[in-house]
């Protein structure tokens, strides 16, 4: 992973099949570990860098920003598994994101209005600072 993003970073010729296998890693860890990922994330300039230079594979690199809306949260039971998983999501402007908090934040609550700054990988959004 630290592979992939010094080459992206350095502006080195990534294919995008790459790209891509590096955001499904990435958003994975997001899921597990959120603070491994802000290990692993593209710093802000880096990410936009490779997100022009790369443009057909820009979907797949994190984009910095704010975002602000209301808070979903979701319990997903697997009964055939004896498990269960707490989605959070925030609703912003129509679009729906699944967010991953830094350590020690307190969970947030259904309904509940937040603005946050963070990295966004798709659909998912880790989460610096509320």
């Amino acid at each position: 992973m630290r592979a992939w993003n010094e080459q992206l970073s350095a502006g080195a010729p990534v294919r995008a099949d790459i790209v891509e296998m590096r955001a499904e890693v990435l958003g994975k860890l997001m899921e597990t570990d959120a603070a491994a990922a802000w290990e692993l994330v593209l710093p802000e300039d880096a990410a936009q860098r490779a997100r022009q230079r790369f443009a057909a594979a820009a979907a797949f690199i994190e984009d910095y920003g704010a975002w602000q809306g209301s808070i979903t949260v979701l319990v997903e039971d697997h009964f055939d598994t004896h498990t269960s998983r707490t989605r959070t999501l925030l609703d912003a402007g129509g679009e729906q994101m699944e967010v991953f908090l830094p350590p020690g934040q307190p969970p947030w609550l259904a309904g509940q209005r937040v603005a946050v700054r963070g990295a966004r990988l798709g659909r998912r959004l880790l989460v610096a600072a509320v």
